[in-house]
């Protein structure tokens, strides 16, 4: 049986897998960068894996997401923004703004992200990007796994230089989606370039995989 349309947002991602996931990996990393009683921008927010978890813990937390039926699952305590993150204009700052979900690979739409970004962080606040490690491909032609019954299989179609284009598959419950995506590797001088031109500077790594940055408001 094929999905209805609505259970696929604009970029393929599947809206019924998320919720069956448990929460986000860098829980634990972002929330260690919101300062107590602090706000948090999180762009691209999805089922709210990050957001949901942040404001039950009393943080105010915005949610922004371009399909509707990803932000229904956000917990009332989100403040939930149904739109595009490229040009997005709250006429507000935060102390951190979050860009998940490989979101600064995006092969067009990267800058146009980190403006957003930079429009909406406090001057004395912090922009967390996750990107995906510029040696991925080196060890990665298919991955598969199962994670809380959701199984996913990864699969590289194409690859010229640092750019690629691959196939995520998602299974839940009997039902698979595919969604098919393109992106482009950064290494730490491009990811630079990219936040330089956005009015942003890199500011430490978080992790020990060179994953999450933590940037800060270009002087």
């Amino acid at each position: 049986m094929e999905p209805a349309v609505d259970d696929v947002a604009p970029d393929g991602s599947p809206v019924p897998g998320y919720p069956a996931m448990p929460g986000h990996d860098a829980l634990d990393l972002v929330r260690d960068q919101v300062p107590p009683g602090g706000s948090m921008l999180d762009l691209g927010c999805g089922v709210g894996r990050l957001a949901n978890a942040l404001a039950d813990a009393g943080f105010a937390v915005t949610g922004v997401d371009i399909h509707e039926r990803m932000l229904a699952h956000l917990s009332p305590a989100v403040d939930a923004v149904h739109a595009d993150i490229a040009g997005l204009d709250l006429g507000m700052t935060f102390d951190v703004v979050v860009l998940a979900s490989h979101l600064v690979n995006h092969p067009t739409d990267a800058g146009a992200f980190l403006t957003t970004c930079r429009r909406h962080v406090a001057d004395h606040g912090v922009v967390l990007v996750e990107r995906f490690h510029p040696d991925l491909l080196d060890a990665f032609d298919q991955q598969e796994g199962a994670v809380h019954g959701v199984h996913i299989r990864h699969e590289v179609q194409t690859r010229q230089g640092a750019q690629f284009s691959a196939s995520a598959h998602y299974t839940v419950a009997g039902r698979t989606w595919t969604q098919d995506y393109a992106a482009v590797l950064l290494d730490d001088a491009a990811l630079a370039e990219l936040l330089r031109t956005a009015g942003l500077a890199p500011d430490a790594w978080l992790d020990d995989d060179a994953r999450w940055l933590r940037a800060v408001p270009a002087s």
